[in-house]
């Protein structure tokens, strides 16, 4: 456990050092900024263009570069807070927007979304690829100026579209399917009823107001069941019972979150032959964590094992079935692209749910290990 905490912080004093952010532009210098967002293929996805600091203008006019070949402008809808717009009316990168308030006496001096780009996203983008939206102007030529005819410098900040897949968690199996008893103030599941071929216990049920969880697969629950072909079992699993699914010569994929719940004795994979031969189910897989009790169990009983690739939940970004210091390792290779995260990675490392992987996912990150 000490050397544990001892990598830790020094993991910690490393990332630290790694991500301090050198103060490159001045407090209250006026900038652009273009959003940073997460899209899937085939969607549309919105992105902002704002301003900060802004010192006061009538005209601006701005050139938005992007991938033509990944990204499709649809729609461009103007905040309405600089005056008139003349914006380009075809559709192409670079596209052009401008605001130009010749005889205005007054700058406009509003901050905030000054335009709102929609792109769609072609179905042949690449997950996990940053698309760049990049944004310039000419100085020289008095893209931006005030009502005194003087050019106006602002600092930009660039955006991209991220794509990533995210794939939805199928719908839990209901309560009213199972039988339970309440144990310790959990749920442990004594049977199943229910006519779905696809089994997805939730890791909490309601009862009575209150969230409890599933902690218990009881002996023998869904023993003799040859209805059910898969299961999903939650990461509140600590106990898997005797013979928990024996003789379920249907159920060949077992999904398992929870990387150290203890297994009983022929809880998975095998069915009744006779009183003295059993057999093993033809084709039984069960997918859980690496290092785990399910490929301890597994191994012992010469069952088929796939290691799981998905996190177990929000900062489990090397799907290893816990939060550790390599998942630190993970998130920051992704920020300094020695790696690039996708799919259910991309969202165990999105600590805030903001769609964006930055440094406050990582500083999110290292609160959470401490904590624990």
């Amino acid at each position: 456990m000490i050397k544990k905490l001892i990598s830790l912080f020094l993991c910690l004093a490393l990332f630290s050092s790694l991500f301090a952010i050198p103060n490159v532009m001045a407090e209250n210098a006026p900038v652009i900024v273009v959003d940073t967002v997460t899209a899937n293929p085939g969607e549309t996805v919105e992105v902002n263009i704002s301003l900060q600091n802004n010192p006061g203008i009538v005209s601006m006019t701005l050139k938005v570069s992007y991938d033509s070949t990944v990204l499709t402008l649809t729609n461009v809808q103007d905040a309405g807070i600089l005056g008139t717009q003349s914006h380009k009316p075809q559709y192409s990168s670079p596209y052009t927007l401008a605001w130009v308030n010749d005889t205005a006496t007054t700058n406009f001096t509003a901050n905030g979304v000054i335009a709102t780009l929609e792109f769609a996203v072609n179905e042949s983008a690449i997950v996990g690829e940053n698309y760049p939206i990049t944004i310039y102007y000419d100085s020289d030529n008095y893209d931006i100026y005030n009502k005194d005819v003087e050019c106006v410098d602002f600092a930009i900040a660039n955006g991209s579209v991220t794509v990533s897949t995210v794939v939805a968690e199928p719908t839990p199996t209901p309560l009213s399917d199972f039988s339970y008893r309440i144990e310790n103030g959990n749920i442990c599941i004594t049977g199943y009823h229910g006519n779905d071929t696809e089994v997805f216990i939730s890791e909490t049920y309601e009862i009575n107001g209150e969230e409890k969880a599933v902690v218990i697969i009881d002996e023998s629950a869904f023993e003799g069941n040859e209805g059910i072909t898969s299961i999903s079992l939650p990461a509140t699993i600590q106990t898997i019972c005797d013979y928990a699914f024996y003789d379920c010569t249907s159920l060949t994929d077992v999904t398992l979150w929870s990387k150290y719940a203890a297994i009983g004795e022929q809880a998975f994979g095998y069915y009744y032959i006779s009183r003295k031969v059993d057999g093993k189910v033809d084709g039984f897989v069960l997918t859980s964590y690496s290092g785990g009790t399910a490929e301890e169990y597994l191994s012992e009983n010469d069952l088929s094992f796939i290691r799981q690739e998905k996190p177990v939940g929000i900062g489990d970004i090397n799907a290893d079935g816990e939060y550790s210091s390599q998942d630190l390792v993970t998130i920051s290779q992704h920020l300094l692209s020695v790696v690039s995260l996708e799919n259910y990675n991309f969202i165990a490392a999105d600590l805030n749910n903001d769609g964006v992987i930055n440094i406050i996912d990582l500083v999110k990150l290292k609160k959470k290990l401490i904590a624990l």
